[in-house]
């Protein structure tokens, strides 16, 4: 589990690489906030703070 934000298929294409933004293992608040400030900043997706379940992260940050 981890945060997987990609360049689009028409990017990927293009030469650019799958991935964008991605992380590996379990994602923290930190990363959970990071992803959803990606989206919005890229492309214009406002994620809610509730649309992932808090228990699924990792305490430590």
């Amino acid at each position: 589990m981890g945060i997987d934000l990609h360049n689009t298929a028409t990017e990927q294409m293009a030469g650019m690489p799958e991935c964008r933004m991605c992380t590996h293992g379990k994602p923290s608040h930190t990363d959970w906030q990071l992803f959803r400030d990606k989206a919005l900043e890229w492309w214009g997706v406002m994620v809610p703070e509730d649309a992932f379940d808090p228990r699924l992260l990792r305490l430590d940050e």
